[in-house]
């Protein structure tokens, strides 16, 4: 059951990390561009 939580905690924080990152990819463009 933990093993099953950790997992879904890591997938949450890997797309978490994702969509931070495009979105300050996004506001970066914003900025320079």
């Amino acid at each position: 059951m933990k093993i099953g939580i950790s997992l879904a905690v890591i997938e949450f924080g890997l797309t978490h990390l994702l969509l931070l990152n495009k979105i300050g990819i996004y506001i970066s463009h914003l900025q320079f561009g």
